[in-house]
């Protein structure tokens, strides 16, 4: 079968296809500064698929104060797993504004990756440092407040 010859790129194409080349860095995640009872922590935002599918996989560890607060456009039961998680965690269950469970001390998965579920429906979930949520007497019932500080 002949095969067809491609036509050159234009300069234009050339640059248009490097524009994106530059940095392999993804733009920085929003913050929230997240009231949880009278603890204050900053939560980077997964507020999109992508950014939820990855969470914190990979990263070394979460400093106390640090945290990552998935948001969903919806509320329903949630189930989280620990894929390629590095250090174990909190995970704070949030739904209409109030804490509705707590997973306390997640360990790093060992072998196989059990599910993490909620106690009912939740639209959003906080991630932080095992610990931190028996450290901060973290309860349900525990009002939920969030402000986005941007970028």
């Amino acid at each position: 079968m002949p095969q067809r010859l491609a036509k050159p790129l234009s300069a234009a194409a050339v640059v248009a296809m490097l524009a994106g080349c530059g940095s392999s860095r993804p733009d920085p995640a929003p913050v929230a500064t997240v009231h949880v009872g009278g603890a204050v922590m900053h939560a980077e935002v997964a507020g999109d698929a992508a950014s939820r599918d990855r969470g914190l996989a990979g990263r070394p560890a979460l400093r106390d104060g640090q945290g990552m607060l998935f948001v969903y456009g919806d509320r329903t039961p949630r189930a989280f797993w620990m894929r390629e998680m590095r250090f174990p965690i909190d995970i704070v269950w949030i739904d209409r504004g109030r804490v509705t469970g707590i997973e306390r001390d997640v360990p790093v998965p060992d072998s196989g990756l059990p599910l993490y579920r909620s106690p009912g429906p939740a639209g959003r979930a906080l991630e932080v440092p095992a610990g931190w949520a028996a450290r901060h007497r973290v309860r349900p019932g525990a009002r939920v407040r969030t402000a986005t500080t941007g970028k």
